[in-house]
């Protein structure tokens, strides 16, 4: 997709990271709402879909998928669906959905969940994000949720059907397994305060956002080193910062917060030999991260809101030796499935001290059996099972075979039946197409049998006029 470098930038740094990622990260005090950014993004998206119209309309191909990635392509399959009706178009979310009541801080709620419900199929981490996207289409667009299909539930809204599923995003699990057989502690000793030896490792590996949570944890364990003293000299942190983002003010101010916090406890704990903290603000190699996470006793995994976390994913498998412990914050998705961790509420600092502590002097038995579960779930549903699962959706969809059913009276009284109570309905009909079948000629539009006996019947209802 051709973008002239002053739109692609604007796109980029517009509505899908000043506005989207904030909201749909819970953070709507770091979110602006900006017509031109909104402008912008409506721009760029009709580009990434009218280059999908060019390749779908070159290849000639009767079967193809158009699979759309993301918060920053929402609007791309109404304007696919304006050229191709019928093209097999499906969306995965990455991020977080919020609830209801955040969402609709957003000024163009309504324009993004109708421009969603074009895709065949919606698919989000866990089952609390598609309960989150239903619940919002339900109250701000009227539309109908079908809950009684299996796996799925089911977005109705006027003319269109959309699945929507849960699909756990996995690692290559294998890949990282073999990577972390291969390669050795020594692959990563530069990186580690007095090589190898330097006692039990807690590692933090975090791209700079404020997702992460990264002052809250330094705060953390700040508490637990004055709640410890014991375990002084005995521990290390290394926290692995990867840049990101540095241009815009908010991430420099978090740096900046970050570097003093290191700097704070790092100057009131350390000793002649020992610093509780190792710092490193800069990307790894893949030996060198393999390495680290084979390595650490303990992996800090504390967003303050996460859509997944493929740290602790990546974590579990590079724990050959089977005696790593995982702290994962309860507000990042893999904590749905990852019962094993040690899990926590990332602006507890007193609670996660514990937890740190709890890590640290959990017996041989006990580290073991949970690394060994969390590895089973992992290498069984893992990067190749995610894709298997999206294949099977697409080839089984039934969003066009649940249009054409209609609804069952049992839905469609769920769907009204609390809006309808105490209330006086005034419901209006069209009739050619409707009341009768359509015709050729208006006058040959007849009412059946049945449907005369129905209208009769509501009719006789002493609350219908």
């Amino acid at each position: 997709v051709h973008m002239s470098d002053e739109l692609s930038a604007d796109f980029y740094a517009g509505l899908p990271n000043s506005t989207l990622w904030p909201l749909f990260h819970c953070f709507p005090d770091r979110t602006t709402f900006l017509h031109e950014h909104w402008e912008v993004y409506c721009k760029a998206n009709r580009l990434f879909a009218e280059a999908a119209i060019r390749s779908l309309e070159s290849s000639n191909r009767g079967n193809s998928v158009v699979w759309v990635h993301d918060y920053h392509l929402m609007l791309t399959a109404r304007e696919i669906r304006e050229k191709i009706p019928n093209q097999t178009i499906v969306f995965f979310l990455h991020i977080p959905f919020p609830p209801y009541d955040v969402f609709r801080l957003l000024p163009w709620d309504k324009e993004i969940l109708r421009a969603l419900l074009h895709f065949d199929i919606i698919g989000f981490h866990t089952p609390n994000y598609a309960e989150n996207f239903c619940a919002a289409c339900e109250n701000l667009l009227g539309a109908l949720i079908d809950r009684t299909q299996p796996n799925s539930m089911v977005v109705v809204y006027g003319d269109i059907a959309t699945e929507v599923k849960v699909f756990r995003l996995g690692i290559d699990f294998n890949e990282f397994e073999r990577n972390a057989l291969k390669y050795g502690a020594e692959d990563a000793s530069d990186l580690l305060p007095g090589g190898d030896d330097s006692g039990k490792l807690i590692l933090g590996v975090d791209r700079l956002d404020y997702t992460k949570g990264l002052p809250e944890r330094l705060r953390a364990f700040r508490m637990f080193l004055e709640r410890f003293p014991e375990q002084h000299e005995r521990v290390v942190l290394l926290q692995i910062v990867v840049p990101s983002r540095l241009s815009v003010q908010e991430y420099a101010d978090l740096k900046k917060e970050i570097d003093q916090l290191v700097g704070e406890i790092n100057g009131r704990f350390s000793t002649s030999r020992w610093s509780p903290i190792r710092y490193i603000y800069r990307s790894l190699t893949r030996e060198q991260l393999t390495s680290l996470y084979r390595r650490a006793d303990v992996a800090l995994v504390t967003p303050l809101r996460d859509g997944l976390n493929l740290v602790a994913k990546e974590y579990t498998a590079c724990q050959v030796r089977e005696s790593g412990v995982l702290i994962l914050s309860r507000f990042a998705g893999t904590a749905e499935t990852m019962h094993e961790a040690l899990l926590v509420n990332p602006y507890n600092a007193y609670d996660l001290s514990d937890t740190v502590h709890k890590a640290l002097t959990m017996d041989d038995a006990e580290r073991r059996s949970r690394m060994v579960s969390l590895r089973f779930r992992e290498r069984r549903y893992n990067l190749d099972f995610w894709v298997s699962s999206w294949m099977h959706a697409i080839e089984n969809s039934r969003t066009r075979e649940i249009l054409n059913s209609g609804v069952s009276p049992t839905i469609l009284d769920k769907w009204l039946g609390n809006f309808l109570f105490n209330c006086r309905l005034a419901l209006f009909l069209d009739y050619d197409g409707t009341l009768a079948p359509i015709a050729n000629r208006p006058e040959d539009a007849v009412i059946s049998p049945e449907m005369r006996s129905a209208l009769e019947a509501c009719n006789a209802r002493d609350d219908t006029m």
